[in-house]
């Protein structure tokens, strides 16, 4: 037995300057950052912004009235009938509802939207990094996410979103 460990000793010893010299380089990438920061990304936001304007100013509206209702049922409140007062409540508890369901709503179109322009942008990505891997002679690529630190010398999110930038402009 003694001699298979010092065997096995021996071999993984001799095996210690391959692995030394094949040293493989790693990067990491923010792909949702890269992609999120460049120009047809904030493009595509102002796009969104315009078209969402009417429900954006809805509930700009709304925030205002239910805050000058709520002003006014506290000034009031003493003046007022038991009636007036459960009406005023139900017209605030009214607007706040409608308020929830347009940001839901927005909320639910903008994820739509934002999943729609990672798929068409998907290939864009792919070939960036492709080119990024070849260029840089990268090894292993790892995604931010799949990192608890890392160097900012192993980060090419900058890189990729350089590319992504040109690839639009072409």
């Amino acid at each position: 037995m003694k001699k298979i460990i010092t065997f096995l000793s021996v071999c993984m010893m001799s095996m210690l300057p391959a692995m030394a010299s094949a040293e493989s380089k790693i990067a990491v990438v923010d792909i949702y950052r890269a992609l999120m920061s460049s120009v047809s990304a904030k493009a595509a936001v102002a796009e969104l912004q315009n078209e969402f304007k009417p429900e954006q100013d809805r509930l700009l509206q709304l925030e205002n009235e239910i805050k000058a209702s709520q002003e006014k049922g506290q000034r009031d409140a003493a003046f007022m009938a038991d009636e007036d007062k459960r009406r005023l409540f139900e017209e605030i508890q009214s607007k706040k509802a409608d308020y929830k369901h347009i940001v839901q709503k927005l909320q639910k179109m903008q994820a739509q939207r934002e999943k729609q322009f990672l798929a068409q942008n998907k290939a864009t990505i792919d070939a960036a990094l492709k080119e990024l891997v070849d260029e840089l002679k990268i090894d292993l690529l790892v995604t931010r996410e799949a990192t608890l630190w890392v160097s900012p010398d192993l980060d090419i999110t900058l890189k990729l979103l350089e590319k992504l930038n040109t690839k639009k402009a072409k």
